[in-house]
């Protein structure tokens, strides 16, 4: 629910208006996600109501709060589907960030080094995250536009950055990835070593650190195309592959 609200809010607001320019307009993006979000999880509370066993367990989940937010019943309902979100959208003149709890994203532009253009939030300790169950959690979303495309995108959810040791080597990792694609042979041939690989890598890193599923999207520019006005795109201009243990990578 979480993707498809993001998805189709951030493509109707490009839609009326590419530029995305307005004033709030970022502010207005976030409420929406977070209505459309909301509005199908209740449609699928009541179409799928929860068992005897699920209501228990969400009244022991109330207990466990550490907010010190007021919450209401609908809260308690909506807290099972709970979801942090990473979204971009990439145009021909800029690109914009969103983001809400953990996950990283992770771009590499012209001789710049590897950076997230959205920093890790320093008011969260450990586990504890930002989701969209929680009240007013438009507020909690970071927004980050740069008018300038990247070469290299690499979004992830949190559970690829804890199977390190330390951020430089997630990092590492995500300078290696680029690494395949731009200097392989061609850049057809680069990105055909990651599709072949990338999902191996992933659940490698996993066993060996989080034990978390990890889902990453990639988004490379040919730069052999990079000069021209980039092409309309189709189905096939993306491409997304779905390994057994949930990892996912998505090339452009």
């Amino acid at each position: 629910f979480a993707v498809h609200s993001a998805v189709n809010v951030i493509a109707n607001y490009f839609q009326e208006d590419p530029s995305l320019s307005r004033p709030r307009v970022a502010e207005s993006i976030c409420k929406d996600i977070l209505k459309g979000w909301k509005l199908k999880v209740l449609e699928d509370i009541k179409e799928n109501p929860y068992s005897s066993e699920e209501l228990s367990l969400i009244e022991e989940g109330k207990a466990a709060r550490k907010f010190n937010i007021p919450m209401d019943e609908e809260y308690n309902l909506i807290r099972p589907y709970g979801s942090t979100i990473l979204a971009a959208i990439v145009t021909e003149k800029y690109v914009s960030f969103f983001q809400l709890g953990d996950g990283d994203i992770v771009i590499h532009r012209n001789s710049e080094s590897f950076f997230r253009p959205i920093p890790s939030d320093k008011n969260l300790a450990g586990n504890e995250t930002y989701s969209l169950c929680m009240p007013e959690s438009w507020r909690d979303f970071k927004v980050v536009r740069i008018d300038e495309i990247p070469d290299y995108i690499m979004l992830c959810t949190d559970g690829y950055a804890n199977s390190f040791l330390d951020d430089s080597g997630f990092l590492t990792a995500a300078r290696d990835i680029y690494s395949y694609i731009y200097k392989a042979e061609s850049f057809e041939s680069g990105v055909d070593l990651i599709k072949s690989n990338l999902g191996g890598w992933l659940s490698q890193a996993s066993e060996k650190g989080s034990g978390d599923d990890i889902t990453t999207i990639i988004l490379a520019r040919d730069p052999d195309k990079s000069h021209r006005r980039p092409p309309k795109f189709s189905d096939d201009d993306v491409v997304v592959f779905n390994f057994p243990d949930g990892d996912t990578v998505a090339l452009n």
